[in-house]
């Protein structure tokens, strides 16, 4: 299995899944504001879903936080919008994100029965490369999130005027936000992008 060759097949299978994902966040939160909408990630690239933050959830979480780690509301705000493990929303299990993770499931059993072809060099395990592995996904999420924003999937209620886009991991590693500062820097306002250093 060549990883390139299958792009454009789950670029679609993104775009499918995530554009209705909007649609049904969208209807859901009406009387929000929201604040975040994420690709919610294992550390693998094997399970996808989204992450959303409102408004109000930002607020209610963000005091918890400044009471259970003493510290400051300014600190406990920007560890809540930061950390999607935080937010209030996920969206659930639909068939759209059934045939991502099918899709995924596919690359990971012909990785780890030999049967991908090209994408690791050496010292791609140590925890530091970003291996073409992990491009591919990367690129892919890119890529998607701009065409839903040049498609004007975020402008309008319930979304607020700037809102943080992205990838985001329960619990990231170092070279996990490596990935998510990557994605952040190609579809966030230079704003949100700043909070993601």
């Amino acid at each position: 299995m060549i990883l390139s060759e299958h792009r454009n097949e789950f670029e679609s299978l993104l775009i499918q899944a995530y554009s209705e994902d909007i649609s049904i966040v969208k209807e859901k939160l009406c009387k929000e504001t929201i604040l975040s909408y994420c690709i919610f990630c294992d550390s693998a690239f094997s399970n996808f879903g989204a992450a959303v933050c409102t408004e109000s959830w930002l607020k209610s979480q963000s005091i918890k936080i400044q009471e259970i780690n003493a510290c400051s509301i300014q600190q406990a705000i920007l560890y809540v919008e930061m950390h999607a493990a935080e937010w209030g929303y996920y969206s659930p299990s639909s068939k759209s994100f059934s045939a991502i993770n099918d899709f995924t499931q596919k690359i990971r059993n012909a990785d780890y029965d030999g049967d991908l072809i090209g994408i690791y060099k050496e010292g791609d395990f140590d925890g530091t490369n970003y291996d073409d592995y992990s491009k591919f996904y990367i690129d892919c999420i890119i890529n998607i999130f701009e065409q839903l924003i040049k498609s004007r999937y975020f402008i309008g209620s319930p979304f607020g005027s700037d809102i943080l886009l992205g990838l985001q991991y329960p619990d990231p590693t170092k070279l996990q936000q490596s990935f998510m500062i990557k994605v952040s820097e190609k579809v966030n306002s230079p704003s949100w992008h700043k909070k993601m250093l």
